[in-house]
């Protein structure tokens, strides 16, 4: 089965790659299904109900916007999806003259070409070099990815390569598009129509924007080509359901809306969305291929569902149109579209029989059929197919379809299907890399280090390249540069105390893969150069989904829950320590790698006196401590190194499901039992004389927060094994943090704490605790001392008061006196 290690966002998000096996390309993704208004009952519902934990009006707009739509744009694709494309919620509106609108130069107002946004559109005459520029600016609430669409009037006169650049919290980013007006004769009838992209949004990409960042979308009058260039309006966002049937708006995100209300929030013409009078769902079904009729212009269409019967049937099937129905397909149309449905067919066999045969299952292939479906009827201009991948009203097929790796190689199939219609030939892009790390190599220099990953159903999917991005905030990220290493690259010239991430992608012919998780660094500042780096930050968080729940219905329209792990869960670790202070006044830097490398041995523990383990949502189907993780961290332990180690669900997988090694590795060398599962409570205190005694109290993500939702916050304790103590508890008694000299644990991941000051303080208990001997200055070197007591080399011990350190005193009798009431209540009972 084929190994995953997969980012969710594109390998770019700031462009939308111009080379690749697709390049040139428009194609159709359309997931089908999504709110709808019920008019004779007059209330929003799913087109399909909960089955399994799946509601398909959601998992295949996720399906596709998570895996399927970034790798054919990472191909070279132009994508169009009928419904919205982004999920962040938050939308920004801006028109021609409103006050988020600015230009400069010369720009005329006009209303003569309909199609605009409001009450008109404002132009410039196109010039070699740049005289006028016109954007709106747009004041950011909320950190996220935003996608970014424009509209504009089209013409014959307008600029073929108008340029538009957009300001992000990463950079600056270019982008060019078509506004003119072309001829395209379609290849089936031979009929020749004028095609344009204007009176609709037009995606630019997708960008990452924060409040101190804010947005602004600018278009140059720069151009090559044509007369004008034409500024209409701009989207930021992808906003709320805005469409009211009679009864109110879904007050849904609009991604989760199905295709018909987006085409009317897009003020395409009725024709496209309403023809079935007050049925909603029956427009739905036809407005993703008349969409397609009115844009015009597009190579090919897909269709994204999965399928529902009895509860016992299972498999695959792909359909084409069976030539039935009022609408009558050429043959030759017919024919390519078989031709497409055979190799989409085939390529998620492949996948779906690899799958299978890993879990000692059998797979049923359903092969092809034909069906007088809307979907496949109403377009009559160009090849499309229709899969159902899976039932998601049968458990088995279910399994398969929750679990987001399967769901990525599905993706992955059909986009080789869809490359391999244009080009049989056609190089398959790349996995992104694996086994990650990121060290310090020297003064002002960092190397980052990483693995190709082999695709075992492709031999194509080969790298013969690899692009590194890298950002100040491990948010934000820049447009990238090749890697100066055949699988490494080494950044130099970096300031003292300087915190870097990085993300890396694959490349090749046929395109850019997914990007790599995040790694990162922080150079040692003045003070300590020449010392040894003292953390070491392990990323282990793999999980791609945390949970997923729908529900749905004229009550209760909440929809569904998805969250995704973005394979950032060290971004907050790093800003953490980046801020800690030691109790001498030095600083702490630090080194990054996955736990792959550990496992492989690229990395080995020994040298840093502390090791950050981070495990997020991590359990029991992707392992917390694999037996050789276990191995490796007992060694280091044994041999005087410390641990921190985060995460919810560790208790359950080691101490409750886990082995017998895997209980002795939790109660022995973590010192910790494990109690129960889930907390249900998200708020935490510090304990009386612990670690954290004298911080305020403060919360995690409960899905109201900015992080990722913890789906189940193992209650913890001591073990009698060792000397940890209680370090924090969720209410009296009962606990969510343990710690020793030696070893500190969490039973929630330490990135959800929602409040960045408890972050930074608890980060800076742990590290002044574990690492107590760390001052952070190089006496040897001539450091200064700094704001704390100064004095001693890196390995001198200091003491630490009680904002510092864990008092060691103080922590034997906490620990004293709870093994004394715990053994008191066990013998009460």
């Amino acid at each position: 089965m084929s190994v995953l290690n997969t980012d969710t966002a594109s390998a770019d998000p700031h462009r939308r790659p111009s080379s690749g096996s697709l390049n040139g390309k428009r194609i159709m993704v359309s997931p089908g299904h999504g709110w709808t208004w019920q008019n004779t009952s007059n209330f929003w519902y799913t087109q399909r109900g909960v089955n399994n934990g799946i509601v398909e009006d959601f998992s295949n707009a996720m399906m596709a916007l998570d895996f399927l739509v970034p790798y054919l744009i990472n191909a070279g694709a132009d994508v169009m999806v009928p419904r919205e494309r982004g999920y962040i919620s938050a939308e920004f509106i801006g028109d021609d003259g409103d006050s988020s609108y600015f230009e400069t130069g010369s720009w005329t107002a006009s209303s003569n070409v309909s199609g605009y946004w409001g009450t008109g559109y404002h132009w410039a005459s196109a010039s070699a070099t740049e005289t006028a520029t016109a954007g709106w600016n747009f004041t950011i609430t909320e950190e996220g990815r935003y996608p970014v669409y424009v509209r504009w009037t089209a013409g014959n006169d307008r600029s073929t390569d108008a340029l538009y650049r957009v300001q992000h919290a990463g950079g600056t980013t270019e982008v060019r598009v078509d506004q003119n007006q072309h001829q395209y004769t379609n290849p089936y009838d031979n009929v020749t129509e004028t095609v344009d992209q204007g009176a609709r949004w037009v995606y630019l990409g997708e960008f990452e924007f924060t409040p101190s960042s804010g947005a602004t979308i600018e278009l140059s009058n720069q151009t090559a080509n044509g007369s004008v260039v034409v500024a209409d309006a701009c989207k930021v966002g992808g906003g709320v359901g805005s469409v009211d049937r009679g009864g109110g708006t879904s007050g849904r995100p609009r991604w989760e809306e199905c295709s018909r209300y987006y085409a009317e929030f897009d003020q395409m013409p009725s024709s496209v969305y309403d023809v079935s009078g007050l049925d909603d769902g029956s427009d739905n079904v036809s407005t993703p291929p008349r969409k397609l009729l009115w844009w015009k212009d597009f190579d090919l269409a897909f269709a994204l569902h999965s399928n529902a019967a009895s509860g016992t049937a299972r498999g695959t099937v792909t359909y084409t149109y069976d030539n039935s129905g009022s609408t009558q397909h050429p043959q030759a149309l017919l024919n390519d579209s078989l031709s497409y449905a055979t190799l989409v067919q085939n390529e998620v066999m492949r996948v779906c029989n690899d799958w299978a045969a890993a879990n000692s299952d059998t797979w049923n292939n359903r092969g092809l059929n034909t069906a007088n479906f809307g979907e496949l009827r109403t377009n009559n201009k160009t090849p499309s197919c229709l899969l159902e991948m899976a039932f998601h009203d049968n458990a088995q097929d279910a399994w398969y379809i929750r679990n987001p790796n399967w769901r990525h190689d599905v993706a992955r199939a059909i986009y080789k299907a869809i490359a391999r219609y244009f080009n049989s030939a056609a190089v398959i892009l790349p996995l992104p890399p694996t086994h990650l790390s990121m060290r310090n190599t020297g003064t002002g220099q960092a190397t980052i280090n990483w693995q190709a990953q082999t695709d075992p159903l492709e031999t194509s999917a080969t790298p013969t390249g690899y692009r590194v991005y890298l950002s100040d905030d491990g948010f934000s990220f820049d447009s990238g540069r090749a890697a100066n290493g055949s699988t490494s690259h080494t950044l130099t010239g970096l300031a003292p105390g300087t915190t870097k991430f990085a993300r890396v992608t694959a490349t090749n012919a046929g395109g850019e893969s997914l990007r790599s998780e995040l790694i990162c660094v922080r150079t040692p500042d003045s003070q300590a150069e020449g010392l040894a780096a003292p953390l070491l930050l392990v990323s282990g968080y793999d999980r791609l989904d945390e949970f997923t729940w729908y529900q749905q219905g004229a009550t209760n329209q909440t929809g569904d829950m998805h969250i995704r792990n973005q394979r950032d869960s060290l971004r907050r670790h790093a800003l953490a320590a980046a801020a800690a202070i030691t109790s001498a006044g030095g600083s702490y830097f630090f080194d990054s790698t996955s736990n792959e490398s550990i496992e492989s041995g690229g990395v080995t523990l020994s040298g840093y006196q502390v090791v950050d383990w981070v495990l997020g949502n991590e359990s029991t189907a992707d392992e917390t401590f694999s037996s050789t993780e276990q191995g490796l961290v007992s060694s280091y332990l044994g041999a005087g190194g410390r641990l921190f180690v985060s995460g919810a669900e560790i208790g359950w997988d080691l101490d409750s499901q886990g082995s017998g090694a895997d209980v002795s590795f939790y109660e022995g060398q973590l010192e910790t039992n494990y109690v129960a599962d889930d907390s249900a409570d998200y708020s935490v205190d510090p304990v009386t004389g612990g670690l954290f005694d004298g911080l305020a109290g403060f919360d995690f993500d409960d899905g109201s927060g900015d992080s990722y939702t913890v789906g189940y916050p193992d209650i913890i304790e001591p073990s009698s094994s060792g000397s940890a103590a209680p370090a924090l508890q969720y209410s009296a008694g009962v606990f969510a943090a343990t710690a020793s000299d030696a070893v500190v644990v969490f039973g929630f991941p330490f990135e959800t704490i929602n409040q960045s000051s408890a972050r930074d303080a608890v980060m800076e208990r742990v590290l002044r605790s574990l690492a107590a001997s760390y001052t952070g200055i190089n006496t040897s070197m001539g450091g200064g001392g700094g704001s704390g007591s100064g004095g001693g080399g890196d390995d001198s011990g200091c003491s630490v008061d009680a904002t510092g350190a864990f008092p060691l005193a103080l922590a034997a009798l906490a620990l004293f006196w709870w093994r004394r009431r715990k053994a008191f209540s066990q013998h009460e009972s």
